[in-house]
């Protein structure tokens, strides 16, 4: 049977790369577009101090837009075998009616109890 190093897989296109000033820069820029014509270059020049309420709206609105971008990251991520962990592996397993080896059982004697240590 061949096997398949995964490590050397591409990441997939379905995880995005996240930066927060990109997500601002369009929210702000998106904003303006809302605005007539006329009145942009006003709010433009409102939107670039940091003091402005508005602004500190947009920039909690953009921060959790990449929480939120990076749970779709991860709920991606969980669903492929190359970087599922933990129960997400577990439950791809099952699919192929394989469960992942312990490397060291569970201790309930000691204090605290010790985990099992399962295969990566």
């Amino acid at each position: 049977m061949a096997t398949v190093d995964l490590s050397l897989l591409p990441v997939p296109d379905v995880v995005e790369e996240l930066d927060y000033e990109t997500i601002l820069a369009e929210r702000i820029a998106t904003l303006i577009s809302l605005y007539p014509e006329d009145q942009q270059e006003a709010v433009a020049r409102t939107l670039a101090l940091e003091s402005e309420p508005i602004v500190k709206l947009l920039q909690e609105n953009a921060y959790r837009e990449v929480i939120w971008r990076q749970r779709v990251n991860e709920a991606a991520r969980a669903v492929m075998l190359a970087y599922a962990i933990d129960s997400d592996l577990d439950n791809i397993g099952a699919n192929f009616n394989v469960e992942r080896l312990v490397v060291t059982p569970a201790d309930d004697t000691t204090i605290p109890p010790t985990p099992a240590e399962m295969e990566l």
